[in-house]
């Protein structure tokens, strides 16, 4: 499960721009992150 961390933003281009950049990080390196829960993608 990935959690995005201030829905109200989502409709920013560029928090959701941080948001796509994050899930890629996390695809990228998906090995590290096997047997996790849950990811959050909290972006300030």
């Amino acid at each position: 499960m990935i959690t995005i961390g201030d829905i109200e933003r989502i409709n920013k281009y560029d928090y959701r721009e941080q948001c796509v950049e994050r899930l890629i990080e996390i695809v990228i390196d998906i090995q590290d992150y096997m047997g996790v829960g849950r990811l959050s993608i909290l972006l300030g």
